[in-house]
C-alpha cells in the first residue's frame, strides 16, 4: 500500500504524522512541523492554527487538579526514532524545538536560571547510542541563535555567548570527569562557528572565574555529579557572579550519588534538592519506555514554553502503528508534569 501524503487523517478525524523510510517524506513532515526553518507555519511549541500539521486530541481526564478538559492540539513528533543514526532532519527537529522555547524564554525575560531537558536517542547518555557529536550539535544550534539576538542593555550590539563545560573535580587518582563529558570541552574548541557569531561564542569551565562581565549568556552543558564530588557548589559561585544574566542548563543530573566520603548525604540534601529545583525547566521532551529496556517506544512526554502569557502544559504522546505507518498521537494535557501512574494508564490503557 502506498503511503503518499505525509500527514493523513485517522477515522477519528485526529491528524497523524505517517513517515515513510523515505529522506523526502521525512524532510516534508520536518519542513511542515517546523517554524524555525520556515516561516509558513507558525504553530511549534504553540496551540496550532492551521490545523495541518498536529496532532489532535481531547483531554478526558476526571483529574481537574492536574489535567485539563480542553481540546489541545500538538505537533507532528518526529517517527522511526530506534532507527540509528538519526537522520538530519530528525536530529534538526528536536535542536530547533528546544531553541525555540529558550529564545522565547529568553525574549519574555521569563527567567534567569533556565532547565532545557532533551532526550531522544542520540541524547541518552544512559543508552549505547549517545552520541557527542548530536550533543555539540544542539549546542551549536542554540548558541548561533542566541548569539544573533540583541543585547537588552541597549547598546545594539549583538550577544555575547559562553558554553560551560564542567572540568575535572577531585585531586590526584581520585579526579575524575563523567564519560559522557569526557573531550567535550576540547571538541569545543575546535568547532567551527558561523562568521557572524564566531567572536561573540566562547569556551569556558564552571566556576566563579568563568562569569565575566561581557558575556551575555551562558550555556552549561550536562552538569552532573559524579561519586564523591558534586557539581553544585561550582553552580552556586558561578551564578552569585553572573548575577541576572540568563544562565541555561543543558540536560542536568544533579541528583545526589551517595559515596563512602559522606559527600551527597543526608546532611544538606534539603539545600541540593532546592538549589535543584530553583531552576525553570522551559523544554522538556523524554520518550517514554518500559525501564530498563529502550525498545519499544510507547510514547512521548513533550514541554515548550510559549509565551508569557500562555500557561506551560506537559503534553503526553502515545505511538501508534509500525513502520511506515508510525505516529504520535497527543492523548492528554497537564498543567505540571504527570506521574508515572497518570502515564501508564494513558499509554497502556489502564484506566
Amino acid at each position: 500500500m502506498s503511503t503518499k501524503p505525509t500527514f493523513a487523517k485517522t477515522t477519528n478525524g485526529a491528524c497523524r504524522a505517517g513517515v515513510a523510510n523515505d529522506g523526502q517524506k521525512l524532510a516534508r513532515l520536518y519542513a511542515r512541523s517546523s517554524s524555525f526553518s520556515s516561516s509558513q507555519s507558525k504553530c511549534r511549541g504553540k496551540r496550532c492554527t492551521s490545523g495541518t500539521c498536529c496532532t489532535k486530541a481531547s483531554s478526558s481526564s476526571k483529574d481537574e487538579a492536574s489535567s485539563t478538559n480542553v481540546r489541545y492540539e500538538g505537533i507532528a513528533l518526529p517517527t522511526l526514532l530506534n532507527n540509528i543514526p538519526h537522520t538530519r532532519e530528525i536530529r534538526r527537529f528536536f535542536y530547533d524545538d528546544a531553541t525555540e522555547s529558550v529564545l522565547r524564554a529568553i525574549k519574555d525575560d521569563r527567567n534567569v536560571r533556565m532547565k532545557v531537558f532533551t532526550e531522544f536517542p542520540e541524547m541518552n547518555v544512559e543508552g549505547d547510542v549517545f552520541r557527542a557529536g548530536t550533543l555539540l550539535e544542539m549546542v551549536r544550534t542554540m548558541a548561533t541563535e542566541l548569539a544573533r539576538m540583541e543585547r537588552k542593555d541597549g547598546s545594539g550590539g549583538k550577544q555575547r555567548v559562553k558554553l560551560c563545560v564542567q572540568g575535572s573535580m577531585g585531586t590526584g587518582v581520585f579526579q575524575g570527569l563523567p564519560l559522557a563529558l569526557s573531550g567535550i570541552s576540547r571538541l569545543i574548541d575546535l568547532m567551527d562557528w558561523e562568521e557572524d557569531v564566531a567572536e561573540r561564542i566562547s569556551n569556558g569551565a564552571i566556576g566563579k572565574d568563568h562569569a565575566k562581565d561581557d558575556e551575555d549568556v551562558f550555556i552549561l552543558i550536562c552538569p552532573q555529579n559524579i561519586v564523591g564530588y558534586s557539581i553544585l557548589p561550582y553552580m552556586e559561585e558561578m551564578m552569585e557572579v553572573a548575577g541576572n544574566r540568563p544562565m541555561i542548563l543543558l540536560n542536568p543530573k544533579l541528583g545526589d550519588i551517595q559515596s563512602a566520603g559522606n559527600v551527597m548525604s543526608i546532611r544538606g540534601r534539603q539545600g541540593r534538592m532546592e538549589f535543584a529545583n530553583s531552576w525553570e525547566e522551559i523544554y522538556h521532551f523524554r520518550l517514554l519506555y518500559r525501564k530498563p529496556f529502550f525498545f519499544p517506544i510507547y510514547g512521548a512526554l513533550r514541554k515548550s514554553y510559549s509565551s508569557a502569557e500562555e500557561d506551560d502544559t506537559w503534553e503526553l504522546y502515545k505511538r501508534f502503528g509500525k513502520m511506515d505507518d508510525e505516529y504520535y498521537q497527543l492523548m492528554e494535557v497537564y498543567k505540571k508534569e504527570p506521574n508515572p501512574d497518570q502515564m501508564t494508564k494513558v499509554i497502556w490503557g489502564k484506566r
